[in-house]
């Protein structure tokens, strides 16, 4: 039977929609502005071709179940009305040295429904409504560039396994030197080295220069100094 003309789409809209959503998160990272240009497209592109014909599109209103967020798409309902292409979420995490070990080993991980899924703080990470498998795995925007979240994701861990365990500071800074040493997979070397963009030294005076500067008065210069006297953390001078 052919289909009827006058009969919307049952989720086609929905599915460029979720793309774009999905397209604009993988660059936040990197490219925040480009995001939002393209959340805020992808937002108008919704009403005007699947809210229906006539004034309706022409004027953008929308059913009750199209204002989607970042915060929506995780609702119960928006799940039950749009299971027929929705089958999860996963975590996709902000890839950079400042996300928590514990969001970096749930990259991509598939959880099947809302409730599964907890708040996030929008720095570390989003969710994104899972549609199926992809024949290949999709580049990510990250501090290192546009790269396979696989290739860098044990970098990141291997960083954050180092600044969030009960280590004094310098062991902490020593173990970090050891992230740039000669003997390093050179792959890592050369994500490492973008990633500085010759603004440190080596992964040990990013993550000191970068905890000292927290402190007010404190800028790179003075931070390098504190170094030289094997001071390495805010918490050192506080105490």
């Amino acid at each position: 039977m052919l289909p009827n003309k006058n009969t919307p789409h049952k989720w086609s809209h929905y599915t460029v929609f979720l793309l774009l959503f999905c397209i604009g998160i993988a660059f936040f990272s990197a490219a925040p502005v480009s995001s939002f240009i393209i959340w805020g497209c992808s937002l108008c592109f919704l009403p005007v071709w699947g809210a229906g014909k006539g004034a309706r599109s022409l004027l953008g209103v929308r059913p009750p179940h199209s204002e989607i967020n970042a915060n929506t798409i995780r609702n119960r309902d928006f799940y039950n009305h749009h299971s027929d292409i929705i089958k999860g979420y996963k975590l996709l995490v902000t890839l950079n040295f400042w996300t928590p070990l514990e969001y970096l080993k749930m990259h991509g991980v598939l959880f099947k429904t809302p409730e599964e899924t907890f708040e996030i703080n929008p720095r570390f990470g989003a969710w994104i409504p899972y549609l199926g498998e992809t024949s290949t795995p999709s580049p990510h925007a990250s501090v290192f560039g546009l790269v396979i979240p696989d290739e860098v994701l044990p970098i990141l861990m291997h960083y954050r396994e180092i600044v969030e365990a009960d280590f004094p500071p310098d062991e902490k800074f020593r173990r970090l030197q050891k992230m740039t040493a000669d003997d390093t997979n050179p792959n890592w070397l050369r994500h490492i080295q973008y990633a500085l963009h010759g603004k440190y030294s080596d992964m040990a005076e990013y993550w000191a220069i970068n905890d000292l500067t927290s402190l007010q008065g404190v800028g790179p210069a003075k931070a390098r100094k504190l170094i030289g006297r094997g001071i390495y953390t805010a918490d050192q001078i506080l105490q």
